[in-house]
């Protein structure tokens, strides 16, 4: 994948992201308040998701108007980031842990590498880590749909979605537990199923609002809660 727009490759690891299960009570999350998810027992930390979620913030805040689709709910945002990291840890179980070539995978990190930058100090090398595992996935799921197309001239991104085929089958083999803070969504994009009594359910017509996409919304959501 060359000319990568971390958004926009980030979207395509959330397509590839099936999450199989979710916490389906108070008392499972709080096992581990601090756990996003739980992809086939690796931990993924709220903390993971909140680094990622400001990379790509910063990528909305430095991209001309609407290049990135404008402002977007911040719950929204670490929604997409989620759902990345989710479906890297499926690809590393998928294949094993296949090597990548590495010479594309630091032509993808070179391209995020400002966004990088512009995060705190102390958050830099993790991002640079998840970002990593992120593009990895995705490069891995294309070596597999070129194997799959068996000699055949394909587009990276046709070749992506031949390899998100291929682990499908094998993502509803795996527990994936989903921390009810987080609304991540299925490969069709609907919501995962998750008990009602174990969500916080928004009291405010602000926090109800949190959950929307559009965007002419998103910019009259306090900073806090807004990305871009």
């Amino acid at each position: 994948m060359t000319g990568v727009n971390f958004s926009r490759s980030l979207k395509a690891s959330a397509i590839a992201a099936v999450a199989m299960g979710a916490c389906v009570s108070l008392s499972a999350c709080q096992e581990s308040p601090s756990a996003a998810a739980e992809v086939g027992g690796h931990r993924i930390s709220v903390d993971d998701v909140q680094v990622v979620s400001r990379a790509l913030c910063a990528e909305r805040q430095s991209a001309p108007a609407g290049a990135t689709g404008g402002p977007a709910a911040l719950s929204q945002v670490e929604d997409q980031a989620l759902q990345a990291l989710v479906s890297a840890r499926l690809t590393d179980q998928f294949t094993h842990g296949a090597a990548v070539d590495e010479t594309e995978l630091n032509q993808q990190l070179s391209q995020v590498q400002p966004l990088i930058d512009r995060l705190p100090a102390d958050q830099q090398e993790k991002a640079h880590d998840l970002i990593s595992q992120i593009f990895v996935g995705q490069i891995r799921l294309t070596d597999v749909g070129i194997k799959m197309a068996g000699g055949a001239k394909v587009q990276a991104d046709q070749a992506y979605a031949l390899g998100v085929q291929a682990r499908a089958a094998f993502d509803k083999k795996v527990d994936v537990v989903i921390n009810p803070r987080f609304r991540a969504q299925d490969a069709t994009g609907r919501s995962t199923k998750v008990d009602d009594q174990a969500m916080s359910t928004p009291v405010s017509s602000m926090a109800k609002g949190a959950t929307a996409t559009d965007a002419n919304w998103a910019v009259s959501l306090p900073a806090a809660l807004r990305c871009g």
